[in-house]
């Protein structure tokens, strides 16, 4: 079992008791709600998963290291987020994708590039939620935001992993 499994565990746990103790809450409401999300997410998460099966098959490891292995640096995190920004995907696809490309030598500050990337600057949400919903003055600030703030994110994420 994994540690992020034990740490789910232990916080499903300590949550199901503290909405226990509290007399204005129910642990049966809760489950209620609980179980309306899962049946709302595990049509989505299972097709996730398996695609990114797929793609981890189709990836040609020697080509995903190249491009964006550990040892292509910082030209390799920049790669990866110029993919990020523009994949027009949700959570529920890019993270399995993102392990997917792990698992085909991908190298892990590059995947922190992409992922930062495609939450900062992502061109799919600029245009169908960014634009219309904030307006073009504050969607520009925050797209130039994610710009500049991509490869300082990319270099921290390579001097971390190493």
């Amino acid at each position: 079992m994994s540690v992020s499994t034990i740490v789910l565990i232990g916080m499903v746990i300590v949550l199901g008791l503290v909405v226990q103790v509290h007399p204005e809450r129910s642990l049966a409401e809760a489950m209620r709600l609980s179980t309306k999300q899962a049946i709302n997410l595990i049509p989505i998460i299972i097709p996730a998963i398996i695609s990114a099966g797929f793609v981890a098959q189709l990836l040609p490891s020697e080509e995903i290291g190249r491009w964006v292995g550990a040892d292509s640096g910082f030209q390799g995190a920049m790669i990866a987020a110029v993919f990020g920004s523009l994949m027009p995907t949700g959570p529920m696809l890019i993270l399995p994708v993102v392990a997917a490309l792990l698992s085909a030598d991908a190298g892990v500050g590059q995947m922190l590039a992409l992922l930062n990337a495609w939450s900062m600057m992502n061109a799919q949400r600029l245009v169908l939620y960014d634009i219309p919903l904030a307006g073009p003055p504050l969607a520009a600030r925050r797209y130039l935001i994610g710009m500049a703030m991509t490869p300082l994110a990319a270099l921290l994420g390579l001097v971390v992993v190493g």
